[in-house]
C-alpha cells in the first residue's frame, strides 16, 4: 500500500484523525487506476480545466487539491467483478476490485464503529479501512474516520461569525438554511472579526463537534453586504450545488484561472473555457449524469445534517 499520511491527535488531543486527500489520491492512482482515471476524466468534463495542463504551479497545486478533495470524500466506488465492470452503473460512478462496504465494516469495523446506509464506498472509506487493517491506524483513529465518511459533506456557508478566541465559525449553509457552530482554530483566527462574506467549505460532525475537515478552498469576503448575501442564497436556491458546480462556478473569479483559459484560446488548443458545463458530452446530457452523481452523493451524506 502506498504511503499514508494522518492528521494526528495525541491522546489529549481534541482534533480528530482524518487522512490527507493528496494521501488518497495518490493511493488511488497506484492500487485503483482505473477508478482513479474515470474520476479524472470526470472532473475536467464538469470543471473545465485539467490540472496537469496548468503552466502556473501554484494554481496548478490548487487546482489539484480540489479535484483530490472531491476525489477523497465525493466519489462513489462500486464494487464490481471483472466480467460485470460494464454493466455496474452509469460511466459517472467509478468501480473498482474489492469487498463492498458492508464487508469491509463487518471485517474490520471497531464497536461503535458503522457506517450505514451507504449506497456506496469512497476513496477515504477505501484507504481507512485498508490503513486499519494494515494496523496503520488503532480502532479509535478509524472511529474518527467512520464519522468523518458518515457526516461530511461541502456546501456554500454564509460567514456569521468568525472568533479566534473562542476558535469557533458560525456558518449558515445557503442551500438549506441551518447555522453551523464549527471549531476550527485556523481557520477562525484568519478571519476572525468577520461577518459577511462566503465560503466554500466541508464539514464533518466527529466527536460530537463540527469541524472543517479541509481548509476551505474559497473565501469570498467582499462583498459581504444584505445584497451579496441575497445573490449567494439565491444561486444556492436555485442550482442546489454539489462541489464540482461550486468549483466550477467560483474558479473563473481566479484571475489565474482567467489567464491559463486565454492562453489555451490563444494557442488553439481544444480545451475547457469555463462554460463547458452547459454542453453534452455524449451518453446522455451533462445535467441528467449530474442529477444520478448527486442522487448517489445525497443519499449517502446529506441525510446526516443536523444530527
Amino acid at each position: 500500500m502506498a504511503q499514508v499520511n494522518l492528521e494526528c491527535r495525541d491522546r489529549d488531543n481534541t482534533n480528530p484523525t482524518i487522512l490527507y486527500p493528496g494521501d488518497v489520491a495518490n493511493v488511488m492512482r497506484e492500487m485503483q487506476p482505473e477508478a482513479y482515471r474515470e474520476a479524472r476524466r470526470t472532473f475536467v468534463k464538469e470543471v473545465g480545466i485539467d490540472p496537469r495542463n496548468v503552466r502556473d504551479a501554484n494554481f496548478r497545486g490548487f487546482t489539484n487539491y480540489l479535484f483530490s478533495e472531491w476525489l477523497t470524500y465525493d466519489v462513489r466506488l462500486v464494487a464490481v467483478e471483472d466480467d460485470d465492470a460494464d454493466d455496474a452503473m452509469d460511466d459517472e460512478v467509478p468501480t473498482y476490485k474489492g469487498p463492498t462496504y458492508e464487508e469491509i465494516v463487518a471485517r474490520e469495523g471497531p464497536s461503535g464503529c458503522t457506517l450505514e446506509d451507504k449506497v456506496a464506498i469512497t476513496p477515504f472509506d477505501w484507504v481507512a479501512s485498508r490503513a486499519h487493517d494494515n494496523g496503520l491506524v488503532d480502532d479509535d483513529q478509524f472511529r474518527d474516520m467512520c464519522e468523518v465518511s458518515d457526516t461530511n459533506f461541502a456546501s456554500w456557508f454564509w460567514i456569521r461569525k468568525a472568533s479566534a478566541g473562542s476558535q469557533l465559525l458560525v456558518l449558515e449553509d445557503m442551500e438549506e438554511g441551518t447555522e453551523y457552530q464549527v471549531t476550527d482554530s485556523a481557520t477562525s483566527a484568519r478571519y476572525d472579526g468577520t461577518a459577511g462574506g462566503s465560503l466554500v467549505g466541508r464539514l464533518a460532525k466527529v466527536r460530537d463537534q463540527w469541524r472543517l475537515i479541509a481548509p476551505p478552498p474559497m473565501v469570498i469576503r467582499e462583498p459581504n453586504d444584505q445584497q451579496e448575501y441575497n445573490r449567494v442564497n439565491m444561486l444556492a436556491q436555485l442550482m442546489l450545488p454539489d462541489y464540482l458546480q461550486m468549483v466550477a462556478m467560483l474558479l473563473p473569479m481566479s484571475p489565474v484561472y482567467q489567464d491559463e483559459i486565454a492562453a489555451r484560446h490563444a494557442s488553439g488548443r481544444r480545451n475547457a473555457n469555463g462554460g463547458g458545463r452547459g454542453s453534452n458530452h455524449g451518453g446522455g446530457s451533462s445535467s441528467n449524469r449530474r442529477q444520478q452523481r448527486r442522487n448517489l452523493n445525497n443519499r449517502g451524506n446529506r441525510r446526516n445534517r443536523g444530527k
